[in-house]
């Protein structure tokens, strides 16, 4: 499984991006990540469901892309429109932009 995630916005304009290859992962790790994927039921989100707010600043927007053998499936959300399940995942993937960054 490939993740790819970019988070951009917010007052500051910080952007992050990052690219997960699963196949490089330990176990534990792995694990973890397939959990926070299959509780957000992120195959189930529908891409255009997560329209862009009317108002407010000051909020992150997140792309997420996930593509495994069998499909692919990407999600365009923000702080004030995501879905309270994906919430998990996109802390998780937040956490690995920025130590990735450092």
């Amino acid at each position: 499984m490939k993740i790819y995630f970019e988070q951009c916005g917010g007052i500051l304009g910080l952007d992050k991006k990052i690219l997960i290859d699963t196949e490089y992962l330990n176990a534990d790790e792995l694990f973890k990540l397939e959990q926070l994927v299959d509780d957000a039921k992120f195959f189930e989100l529908i891409t255009d469901s997560l329209e862009q707010p009317q108002r407010g600043a000051d909020y992150f927007e997140y792309k997420i892309t996930i593509k495994t053998r069998e499909r692919e499936h990407h999600i365009k959300t923000t702080d004030i429109t995501m879905p309270p399940n994906i919430g998990p995942l996109i802390r998780y993937l937040r956490q690995k932009a920025l130590s990735q960054n450092r």
